[in-house]
């Protein structure tokens, strides 16, 4: 866990390993790379976990960067599995032992969890490739968490030609026969290139593997300078994999979701997430899919009304995300057929343009004429479900 200028996020990310290992009697160590921080960050890590043997804190001189760090890490490790991870994630109980199991395929080369942002949409499943040029992305990164699970109903549509290592398990012995992360990159497509090499290394059949029985939170990218080195690093990705990019996948993956993947928006090259500054994939829904995709807007106020109507909507037969405020706006709302509003006393979000747009009234609720094509004021969550499927 390469670390730098926090100890904040690196503590709740050790503490979640720690305790994830003690829910599920797994055999951890955790080896801390301190890439130099100032002396008051590594003076905490030290007072929190210099005392717990589990865990290793190694103090670099300087900032060393993810793809030195992470081979320094290694290089501290015991175990015959190596799981590298961002220190602003958070995994959940029962993350690691699909990890290790999935790696008893001697044709698996490494494997990562689904990643998901901390309101629950999904920021990494794999990574996907569109052609020559084109940088790879994370695939259904800011989709609804139903995406993942439809995409990866068999064990061959977890296989990927790439994953992120801001979570992934590898074996020792390949990381090393690999030679690690190249340090050439600066915190971007190291993890890709590794990925690539550990390929062409590899006999027929070789893959990586997406693992959704495993589940770990990534608030993803709050280093500090995280992102400074993003136009060098595409330079050298591009001169090295130049005529060698894997074929591109990214429509029979986004088919296997139910989805068709019609190209990419450029944009300025940003590692290989998904953001307003990389290329972003366009896609658009197949068409004669059944079912509506539902996406319920929800402020914390009405849990059970939540609850309620989500069980009756998915009982029958539509897809259902529920979107807390961090995720009312999320890349791929563009996608949803229905939006339903189930707030407090403000309803402060704006309708989604395109969606059959409804709003749940509580007690007392009021909202502009106009706003919503439908407005449901009976206390059932059956009466909103009668109500969204009975507009045209």
């Amino acid at each position: 866990m390469p670390v730098f200028r926090d100890w904040t996020m690196t503590r709740r990310a050790v503490d979640t390993v720690l305790g994830a290992a003690d829910h599920d009697g797994d055999d951890v160590e955790v080896v801390v790379v301190d890439n130099g921080s100032p002396r008051s960050v590594s003076a905490v890590l030290d007072a929190w976990f210099g005392g717990d043997p589990r865990v290793v804190l190694q103090r670099e001189d300087r900032n060393r960067n993810f793809a030195l760090g992470s081979d320094l890490g290694l290089a501290r490790t015991t175990g015959a599995t190596v799981v590298m991870l961002n220190n602003d994630t958070e995994v959940t109980p029962g993350w690691l032992r699909p990890l290790v199991t999935a790696l008893e395929d001697p044709t698996v080369l490494g494997v990562q969890p689904l990643l998901v942002y901390p309101d629950g949409v999904v920021q990494a499943a794999g990574t996907v490739f569109g052609g020559d040029k084109v940088l790879p992305w994370h695939f259904l990164a800011d989709h609804p968490r139903y995406d993942a699970d439809r995409a990866f109903r068999t064990p061959a549509s977890r296989r990927f030609t790439a994953i992120t290592a801001a979570a992934a398990a590898f074996r020792a012995d390949d990381l090393i026969r690999w030679h690690g992360f190249d340090p050439v990159y600066a915190n971007g497509l190291e993890d890709v290139d590794l990925c690539l090499r550990a390929l062409a290394a590899s006999g027929p059949g070789a893959a990586f593997v997406v693992e959704p029985a495993s589940v770990v939170v990534h608030h993803e990218s709050r280093t500090p300078g995280r992102d400074d080195a993003r136009i060098e690093n595409r330079r050298v990705f591009d001169e090295r994999w130049r005529g060698r990019y894997p074929d591109a996948d990214a429509a029979d993956r986004y088919e296997g979701a139910g989805l068709r993947y019609l190209g990419v928006e450029p944009g300025l090259p940003k590692g290989h997430a998904v953001t307003v500054r990389s290329s972003r994939p366009v896609v658009v829904r197949e068409p004669g899919a059944t079912g509506l995709r539902v996406a319920v807007k929800h402020d914390g106020t009405r849990p059970a009304d939540v609850t309620a109507l989500v069980g009756a909507l998915e009982s029958a037969g539509h897809a259902v995300q529920v979107d807390m405020p961090t995720s009312w706006y999320r890349g791929a709302s563009g996608l949803d057929d229905v939006t339903v509003l189930v707030a407090g006393s403000d309803p402060s979000w704006v309708p989604q343009p395109g969606a059959r747009n409804a709003v749940w009234l509580a007690a007392g609720q009021h909202v502009a004429d106009g706003d919503f094509a439908v407005v449901v004021a009976e206390p059932s969550a059956k009466a909103v479900v009668t109500a969204l499927t009975s507009v045209p």
